[in-house]
């Protein structure tokens, strides 16, 4: 992604991670900050966001309300729709149906909440919270909104992703809110807690580990300038630089990911890439920000949150 994408997603430091915004485009942030300071997208101020489904080339509108909507995974039954909305004022984990259908608050709480990820058995949900005072990741049943918290203190826990075999929680952290000259890893977790166990050394601002669907590499993007997507090994090891571009989501039988790239005019295109061929094409042509897709279970849909009118 272009430098000044790489500048804002890293300079909006409020309380967890959300959308920045600057000048006419917002973007979903990687920051985090203890500051009291709530960011535009959770205090509703943002409200131009909202969730799309692309299938066969088309796009449909899936969400329409006020606050911001974005972060959109799905349940591994391809059934329900997690996603964070501000819709009620603070950030807050939302559960539809793929067609955006009875949205349920799952979290109802004064915190804010992001970046859901779903236990392989659709039963529970990963986020990073401010519950504790910092950004740590806390376990929400699904059906009952009990929650567990994870991990405490320490690191500043962001992205956690749920292994599809279960038992681990990867997740980019660090010492420091993330911003210009800060330093997130990649880590893993034990579903259960513990110990967290860092997997890279890169000395970088790194986000967002996606486990493939075996469970055998972990794709992340490295916020330096340019953005860049990145594939390892499950433990971190033989790390790749794969294409330029930031949040993905690999395709269900591993062979393609699909990914964000802010383009020269300001534009935020989804693209496909193939990782046998190398070929890289344009989702769907676009003249907003279209940003953080989730390949769907069967691979016949993406979802994504748009600005689109």
């Amino acid at each position: 992604m272009i430098a000044g994408y790489n500048r804002r997603m890293g300079a909006k430091a409020c309380g967890l991670l959300h959308i920045a915004a600057a000048a006419a485009l917002a973007v979903l942030a990687a920051a985090c900050s203890g500051e009291a300071v709530r960011s535009p997208t959770c205090t509703g101020q943002l409200d131009d966001f909202d969730l799309w489904v692309n299938t066969d080339g088309g796009v449909t509108r899936l969400t329409d309300t006020a606050g911001a909507d974005t972060f959109p995974r799905w349940s591994p039954d391809g059934e329900r729709i997690a996603f964070v909305s501000s819709r009620d004022g603070n950030c807050e984990i939302y559960v539809m149906g793929a067609d955006g259908s009875s949205p349920v608050n799952v979290t109802r709480t004064e915190f804010d909440e992001v970046h859901p990820s779903w236990s392989p058995d659709g039963g529970r949900i990963v986020v990073a919270s401010d519950e504790a005072g910092g950004a740590d990741l806390v376990v929400i049943e699904a059906a009952t909104g009990e929650r567990t918290l994870l991990t405490d203190g320490g690191l500043i826990h962001n992205y956690p992703d749920w292994s599809p075999g279960g038992g681990l929680i990867a997740f980019s952290g660090g010492q420091s809110p993330a911003g210009p000259g800060s330093i997130h890893e990649l880590h893993i977790v034990a579903e259960g807690g513990g110990t967290p166990k860092a997997l890279t050394d890169f000395d970088s601002l790194l986000a967002a580990p996606e486990w493939s669907p075996s469970g055998s590499r972990l794709a992340f993007h490295n916020q330096g300038d340019p953005f860049s997507v990145w594939i390892a090994q499950a433990d971190g090891s033989s790390p790749e630089e794969t294409a330029l571009g930031g949040h993905l989501s690999w395709s269900p039988d591993g062979d393609s990911i699909v990914f964000d790239r802010e383009e020269d005019d300001g534009v935020v295109n989804l693209l496909t890439l193939d990782l046998v061929s190398g070929s890289e094409e344009l989702l769907v042509e676009s003249r907003w920000v279209d940003a953080l897709p989730d390949w769907s279970p069967d691979g016949e849909s993406i979802v994504f949150t748009s600005n689109r009118p």
